[in-house]
Order: structure tokens, then sequence, then C-alpha cells
């Protein structure tokens, strides 16, 4: 009996044995989503770098590469990114004036100094810029003494607060009422006086 479950254990870790080895070789590629307005300048960057290697890759599709870095020095691809990407000190893949059409899954390749590849993906979204104008008519009924408004798109979201004060309500008070009956007995004195 306990060389059975022997075998079946040892049969569990055999048909267990290319999923760990899948899971090993998966290790290490992580996608994370970066969103940005169309026009703006973004940074694709990794976070964690192996420590010894002898080659770096930005590519844009599979079979689309954007630029290559061997031995401190950067070739740029035919592409269309050419004129707008360079690489940071921290090999991020700067990209500037982004365009919606840019939008895809960016892979950032290394080449470990023992001939191991490891690949990293990362998802860019870009927006288009959209304006909007909300309008509001103020009623009686409707009013309050502010208003609060948020705007929020994939990229960011900002609010902002308007205030209203009440119109002014003329009001007679006893210094306004004394202030019109001396203008209106003075008005006609001044000039009497200005002829003689």
């Amino acid at each position: 009996m306990c060389s059975q479950r022997w075998e079946w254990c040892l049969a569990l870790e055999l048909l267990m044995l290319p999923h760990l080895f899948l899971a090993t070789s998966i290790q290490g590629h992580s996608e994370h989503l970066v969103t940005a307005i169309s026009g703006s300048n973004v940074s694709l960057q990794i976070s964690s770098l192996p420590a010894n290697y002898t080659q770096l890759t930005w590519l844009y599709t599979a079979d689309q590469k954007i630029l290559e870095w061997e031995s401190k020095r950067t070739s740029f691809f035919n592409s269309k990114f050419k004129e707008r990407v360079r690489l940071n000190q921290n090999h991020a893949l700067c990209i500037y004036n982004v365009q919606k059409e840019d939008s895809s899954t960016y892979i950032f390749r290394v080449l470990e100094e023992y001939g191991r590849e490891k690949e990293w993906y990362i998802s860019l979204e870009v927006h288009g810029l959209q304006n909007f104008v909300l309008e509001i008519t103020v009623e009686p009924q409707n009013y309050s003494k502010f208003y609060t408004c948020q705007a929020s798109n994939p990229v960011s979201s900002k609010n902002d607060t308007v205030y209203f004060t009440l119109p002014c309500k003329l009001a007679r008070s006893s210094g306004v009422a004394w202030i019109a009956t001396w203008l209106m007995v003075m008005v006609p004195i001044v000039p009497g006086l200005l002829w003689t």
C-alpha cells in the first residue's frame, strides 16, 4: 500500500513537472497598463531589471524593433518612432507626442549575461482630447450657493467648485432716504447760487 501511494505521488509529480517549467519560464513576464493623452509624452519603464545584462531591446510588436542597446550604444530602427523616442538612463522608453495609433502592447526584451532572455509587456492606451461644455441654468427652485463639477477620463480626474452669491437687493435705509432728500433739495439751489 505504501509503495502504491509512492507511485501515485511520483506519477503526479511527473504530470506536474511541465507545468512547473511553464510557470518558471513565464515568471518575469509582467504586463501593466499605461494611459496617456494624445500629444503628450510618455515613459515606459520596467521597475526591476536583472543585474547583469548584455543587450536591451524595445519592440512595438513582436516583429517591429524600436531600438536596441548593447555595450553602451543605442541603435534606432527605421520605424514610425525613429524621431520621437529616446532611451533614458534607466533604460525606459520615452515616446514624445504620442498618438492614438501608438496604442499597443510594447515588449521590453533583456538578454542576460549567460544567454537567458527575459521579456516584459507594457500596454499603452492613448486617448484623444475632447472638449465639452456644461451649461447649467440656475433658477430659484434649484438655486444652490455652490456647484462642484468633476471631470474624469482614463488618464486623470479633476474637481472644481463654483461659488455663487445672491444678486444685490435694493433696500432703503434711513441713510439712503436722507441722502435722496438732501439731493432733491440741493440740486435746484446750486445752479441758482452760481447765477447770482
